[in-house]
């Protein structure tokens, strides 16, 4: 997604990324199978497709409701994603532990219970899908600072 957000244009260093890239598959593929390659597609697909755990991202930076740019959640599912979901609370103290993030919300509930969130980021696939006000244009994008 930074491509489309912010494009660059090709330089030699991403050709070596890619040279990396290729040799470190050959080297994984040739020293222990496909397995490990398995692994990491299937990481990616939890961590970043239409899988449910993934749509964390399309909870927490489309805007559902408001004006509001950000959104956290609160379930259950934080226990298998390293509270992922407290993300108001990651992006207002970024260098407070994951494992810490729960509490940073109890201390400070003053000021995060009346900031919108999802019951469910099931629930917010489903709405992106089939809802009709939530698109890909419900994603809030800045302009960025020009260079003197």
């Amino acid at each position: 997604r930074p491509v489309f957000v912010k494009p660059q244009a090709f330089t030699l260093w991403h050709l070596y990324n890619v040279l990396f890239q290729a040799a470190f598959i050959y080297g994984m593929v040739h020293y222990y199978g496909w397995g490990p390659i398995f692994y990491f597609l299937g990481s990616a697909h939890f961590a970043g497709s239409w899988h449910p755990l993934a749509s964390h991202f399309i909870a927490e930076h489309y805007t559902f409701v408001g004006e509001a740019e950000t959104a956290s959640y609160y379930g259950p599912l934080n226990y298998l994603t390293w509270n992922v979901g407290f993300h108001n609370e990651h992006h207002d103290f970024p260098y407070i532990a994951w494992s810490n993030l729960p509490k940073l919300r109890k201390l400070a509930s003053k000021y995060y219970d009346n900031v919108p969130y999802h019951k469910s980021w099931t629930g917010a696939l489903w709405d992106f899908i089939f809802n009709e006000d939530i698109t890909i244009y419900n994603r809030v994008k800045r302009q960025g600072k020009k260079a003197n």
